[in-house]
């Protein structure tokens, strides 16, 4: 008769993959993926901030020297 029961880890595992595969289908068909955004995002962050070019040797520098002051003794 003990050997037809169930334990609490098989009983636990088949509920959880009941339960998995009930959700699947709902977080899989939530939305289609798409290659390009579709909208814009809008913000008061964006627009108020304007667009700020980088110069790439200066970044580069400010890495070299942050790596430098973490790892020193590696040359660069």
């Amino acid at each position: 008769m003990e050997d037809s029961k169930l334990s609490r880890r098989q009983f636990l595992g088949g509920a959880a993959a009941v339960v998995g595969a009930a959700v699947l289908p709902a977080i899989t068909s939530v939305a289609p993926a798409a290659a390009t955004p579709t909208g814009t995002f809008a913000t008061a962050a964006t627009q108020l901030t304007p667009w700020i070019p980088l110069n790439p040797k200066a970044a580069a520098r400010q890495g070299l020297e942050i790596y430098r002051g973490k790892h020193p003794g590696q040359g660069g």
